[in-house]
């Protein structure tokens, strides 16, 4: 897009230097023949029309560049919201945490032992010894009375 603009200006300075030429040409030349003067009517005309084209083609491509630096503007707004709504989940995921550990007994550690090899088992030829649970009360917690 950047390019197309630098083109654009690019072919309108020329344009406007062949203009200048021409002009400068017409000026020297006192009495030029109505062919040659016709020529440099009809190449003028033409001049002007890719100006005008020129010109057309690099504000589309202007209006195109501000509208997609715009977009990435909003999108870069939207992903710092993300990333801070994602942040105050995480604290409060944390802070729940903490709340149901602070509240609730801690389960015994049964997986420690279910995750031993069964050959050392076998190697120590003794059997495992039966984990012995205490019975404590289980306590429910309301969501709705976590802050």
């Amino acid at each position: 897009m950047r390019r197309m603009v630098r083109h654009a200006k690019a072919d309108r300075t020329s344009l406007l230097k062949q203009q200048v030429s021409m002009a400068t040409d017409q000026s020297d030349d006192p009495d030029p023949g109505s062919a040659s003067e016709h020529a440099q009517l009809e190449k003028l005309e033409r001049l002007e029309r890719e100006y005008i084209r020129l010109t057309i083609t690099q504000n589309k491509a202007e209006g195109k560049i501000h509208e997609l630096e715009m977009r990435l503007q909003e999108e870069e707004h939207q992903r710092k919201l993300v990333q801070e709504k994602a942040k105050l989940l995480q604290t409060g995921l944390e802070a729940n945490r903490i709340l149901l550990q602070s509240v609730s007994p801690r389960p015994p550690r049964k997986r420690s032992e279910e995750k031993r090899p069964t050959s050392k088992r076998s190697s120590k030829e003794k059997p495992p010894q039966p984990v012995h649970s205490s019975t404590q009360p289980h306590y429910r917690l309301c969501l709705g009375d976590v802050p």
